[in-house]
């Protein structure tokens, strides 16, 4: 009975060793089968990235081709709906203001109303008309000038520095600066807008024009300007910050310096225009609302990379908004004052051309006689709008106009293009992230498929 004990004992003590060696396999081969099964997941993570990043291109392509004039009924509608969610943000911002709750609204009830009533605050109501247009269209010529993502109109040369010559130009002429200059802006409200520049006929005894007197008189009209480009650049800082707040880690203005980097090869010029942009991205990241103010305080062209980089990287608004707005509204626009009403003034331009003629004697004389003319042809339209060759100048002034006309048409064209492509951009970059799911989850990985959104892109180009 003992030994029949005995073999029970090593009978079960065989059938658990081999119990355990069975486990012991069956364990061994499960972990290869997952580690089988986790090789081929990255394997297909891979294919998967590789799929995405490969049609990211080829919509980014597609993007490039889409303009006003190939798609104009497909960009006109991603406009209108970019416009529309711009404008919508901004009036749940301005009208939920506490400001604008008890100190613009009644204002403009009140001042609305006093219009249709005659008074002496009429004159007050006019006065102050006639700054808010001035007000209005110099900083709006600044936005123009900078907003568009790179398509900005060029009111610059267009306007401003010709107003600092026309200023410069009757204040030497006059020899005061008794006269109207506030008037110079399309939607002048005031009737004697022809008197622009007009000398008074009986000077102020005694005063003399400076040059420090030259300069203020210019430096506002400067400083509305410059605050509109400052605030035109907020634009690219926005859309940058709310896909950055949304998710999306990537940015293809970002990504596109790698792609600038490869084709600018073998171009010096390219190549230094591309690593300045990579160089000023790491100056901003590095020295914030400083480093924002230093780039934004001399002429930019890439600033708009630098406004995308700052939202980003997530700097936040009023940093990015107050450095931005002390380099192009305090120091850039003041320091082009301060150059123009130098070159303009005939008694300090004198100093210049001296200095020029110590290198070229021939040089200074053809800088005097660009001047000259510049100011025989401003004189010649001063006296035509006194009343002077009036047909002429009315043509004169019609081609000007048409000019201008088609430089804006141009520039609103290029703005609807520019939206529409930053739109464009956000369906398609949800499409992407849709279709990154949908392959994932056909291989069982765990992932989440998003049931809102469409596989199928509504406005992929054909």
């Amino acid at each position: 009975m003992v030994q029949t004990r005995a073999s029970a004992r090593l009978a079960a003590a065989r059938a658990s060793s081999n119990s355990g060696g069975e486990s012991g396999i069956q364990m061994k081969t499960k972990a290869n089968k997952q580690g089988q099964e986790t090789s081929q997941s990255a394997a297909w993570h891979m294919e998967v990235e590789t799929r995405i990043k490969e049609e990211r291109r080829k919509l980014a392509e597609q993007r490039e081709d889409m303009t006003v004039f190939r798609a104009p009924m497909k960009s006109l509608y991603l406009f209108g709906i970019t416009t529309y969610e711009y404008l919508s943000w901004v009036l749940v911002i301005f009208l939920g203001h506490p400001v604008t709750k008890f100190v613009v609204i009644p204002f403009t009830v009140v001042f609305s109303a006093l219009l249709f009533v005659e008074g002496p605050h009429r004159a007050l109501q006019n006065s102050m008309m006639q700054a808010f247009s001035f007000i209005l269209w110099w900083v709006g010529l600044g936005i123009l000038s900078s907003v568009g993502l790179g398509t900005g109109m060029h009111s610059g040369i267009l306007f401003l520095f010709p107003h600092i010559a026309k200023v410069v130009g009757a204040a030497e002429r006059c020899g005061s600066l008794d006269f109207n200059s506030t008037g110079d802006i399309w939607f002048a409200f005031e009737s004697g807008s022809h008197e622009l520049f007009v000398c008074p006929e009986a000077p102020t005894p005694g005063y003399e024009v400076s040059f420090l007197a030259i300069l203020i008189r210019t430096a506002i009209p400067c400083f509305l300007w410059g605050t509109g480009t400052a605030i035109g650049e907020i634009p690219p800082y926005a859309v940058a910050r709310a896909a950055r707040v949304a998710g999306e880690q990537n940015c293809e203005e970002l990504d596109d310096l790698e792609g600038e980097k490869k084709a600018a090869e073998g171009n010096k010029i390219k190549e230094a225009f591309v690593y300045s942009k990579i160089w000023m991205i790491d100056f901003v990241r590095k020295w914030d609302m400083w480093g924002v103010l230093l780039m934004a305080a001399w002429p930019n062209a890439t600033f708009d990379m630098c406004g995308i980089a700052c939202g980003h990287f997530g700097m936040p608004f009023w940093s990015f908004f107050i450095g931005t707005w002390i380099g192009k509204a305090c120091i850039k626009p003041q320091a082009q004052n301060l150059f123009f009403v130098t070159v303009f003034s005939k008694s300090f331009f004198q100093g210049f051309v001296e200095f020029i003629s110590s290198i070229s004697v021939d040089a200074s004389k053809k800088v005097e006689d660009l001047r000259e003319t510049f100011l025989a042809k401003f004189d010649k339209s001063v006296k035509d709008a006194g009343g002077e060759g009036e047909g002429e100048q009315s043509f004169f002034g019609m081609i000007w106009n048409i000019i201008i006309a088609c430089v804006m048409v141009f520039f609103l064209l290029s703005c609807v293009t520019q939206f529409a492509r930053l739109k464009q951009n956000e369906y398609d970059e949800a499409y992407l992230a849709e279709k990154k799911n949908k392959m994932l989850s056909e291989r069982n990985l765990d992932v989440e498929v998003d049931s809102k959104s469409d596989l199928k892109n509504p406005l992929k180009s054909d």
